[in-house]
């Protein structure tokens, strides 16, 4: 069902960047066409994209290893919070990524860079923990699934 589903919805994902690609090549010629419509459509259609890519890819191929051979000839390479959000965004998912997948190894771990604005009073992340226990510090991440959190 899952595998059906994650076909189907590529079509769409094509079709709608598709015509945010050419809607936006359009409007660098025809001012009219620069719309708070064509920004809307354009986050729209790139939002479809994570669904297809981040999170179906990550799925289908999970459920694929799952259910392959135990022989050793198959992998998967994923990040951690495509399996991590599984559980949370689908009601009854194919595979349950605890029981049915065995974590081997982490694979191009790299580092994490923490960003601040110029003026921020904090140089260092020795800084920033001590400002944090003076008041509170507003903390976020931009990455896609759910990034590391303070």
């Amino acid at each position: 069902m899952l595998t059906e589903l994650h076909n189907s919805w590529a079509w769409f994902v094509i079709f709608s960047n598709a015509i945010a690609g050419l809607w936006a090549l359009a409007a660098h010629w025809l001012t009219p066409l620069r719309t708070r419509a064509l920004w809307w459509f354009i986050v729209a259609a790139e939002l479809t994209i994570f669904v297809q890519v981040g999170l179906g890819v990550g799925m289908v191929a999970g459920e694929a290893v799952a259910r392959s051979t135990p022989d050793g000839t198959t992998l998967l390479v994923s990040l951690q919070s495509v399996m991590a959000q599984m559980p949370v965004l689908i009601k009854k998912p194919a595979i349950d990524p605890d029981k049915d997948l065995l974590p081997i190894a982490a694979i191009g771990v790299g580092p994490v860079v923490a960003s601040t604005h110029k003026d921020f009073p904090a140089r260092t992340i020795q800084e920033l923990v001590a400002l944090s226990k003076k008041k509170p510090v507003n903390v976020g991440n931009y990455a896609v699934g759910s990034g590391w959190q303070m």
